[in-house]
């Protein structure tokens, strides 16, 4: 029989050489461990925030995990075919040598356009694929000020496997709504239907519904939380989510420019378990650090200096006490960086 390919979301695999519990429902919130990571924050200005950010709200301070020895090297060809004036256009490669998550040689390309959004410039999209033909892609816009659509898929050639997800959310000053929708070729199907209100500078409110179905459950099930957000005044986040599986508890705080740290608690009343982690990041010019210590005994660091405008090294390190395992990862970029999104 043939066996599925292996995925290219490294928070999976992760989990299972960690030796964290594996809690997944869907792409929901709901499952408490497992924030929407294929669901991508979106970009849109507006004082609202959307459930996928509120929740998300600590990311960038999580450390990235690297494994064995990564080199990423890319080319901005704008100028080469004459695409400067309407966008930017790269082209990547990526090389895995003794990494536990993917082995390899990965090449890809990415567009880019001119519209400012905060940080970002859209639309956005990038296809990449490896040797075997394991395909994944995306695709960003911005409609006017307050529609964000996003798509993602991945396809792998030789075991008839793919999933594609779609997004597209409204974005106002006191109101935020997204819909998603997930399809797989195993038989996967979900809707998500997500709304946040802004009550005043410092509360929101927020809801999500699940709508879970596959070809082993032919029932559609619905799974469903809430959440609350304050913001106080002194840079220090609170969000609260209770729903079907359990309960979740994210703090953000803002200590100056350099320092930031976060706790983030899950607690699932379904499977009895909980976790505790508790992150920071560390800013001094162009070195970052970032820091993870959790209750299952996890200790991740990941430092990442610029030495140079085309040239920029990462270092990590996984360990965990409890199982007496360890990982140390490399990472170099050089040329031209594709925005990563995933």
């Amino acid at each position: 029989m043939t066996s599925k390919p292996k995925s290219y979301e490294n928070e999976l695999v992760k989990d299972t050489i960690l030796n964290k519990p594996e809690i997944t429902v869907a792409s929901s919130v709901c499952s408490v461990n497992n924030k929407p990571k294929n669901i991508i924050c979106s970009k849109l200005i507006a004082k609202c925030i959307s459930f996928n950010n509120a929740v998300r709200m600590n990311d960038f301070l999580i450390p990235e995990t690297l494994s064995g020895f990564n080199a990423n090297m890319g080319y901005d060809c704008s100028k080469i075919i004459g695409s400067s004036t309407s966008g930017t256009l790269g082209f990547t490669t990526k090389l895995s040598i003794g990494s536990i998550f993917n082995n390899g040689f990965r090449f890809g390309t990415s567009f880019t356009g001119h519209k400012r959004v905060t940080k970002d410039r859209m639309p956005y999209c990038y296809i990449e694929s490896n040797a075997s033909g394991h395909l994944t892609g995306m695709f960003q816009h911005i409609i006017g000020k307050k529609y964000f659509i996003n798509s993602t898929g991945e396809y792998q050639s030789g075991y008839g496997f793919g999933k594609l997800d779609f997004v597209i959310e409204y974005g106002g000053d006191n109101f935020n709504l997204s819909v998603t929708s997930g399809w797989s070729t195993e038989g996967l199907r979900s809707v998500v239907l997500q709304n946040m209100m802004r009550l005043n500078d410092k509360w929101s409110l927020g809801t999500e519904f699940l709508i879970n179905n596959s070809d082993m459950i032919q029932n559609w099930s619905i799974m469903k939380s809430g959440l609350i957000r304050y913001v106080g005044s002194k840079k220090n986040t609170i969000v609260i989510t209770v729903g079907s599986v359990g309960l979740s508890a994210y703090y953000q705080k803002t200590i100056n420019q350099r320092l930031s740290t976060g706790v983030e608690t899950s607690i699932n009343w379904i499977a009895v378990t909980a976790r505790t982690s508790w992150i920071h990041r560390i800013v001094l010019g162009d070195f970052v650090l970032r820091g993870l210590v959790d209750t299952d005994c996890n200790v991740i660091t990941h430092c990442q200096k610029k030495l140079m405008p085309l040239l920029t090294v990462g270092l990590s390190a996984i360990i965990n006490h409890r199982t007496n395992k360890f990982s140390l990862g490399v990472e170099i970029y050089s040329g031209y960086r594709q925005r990563d999104s995933v």
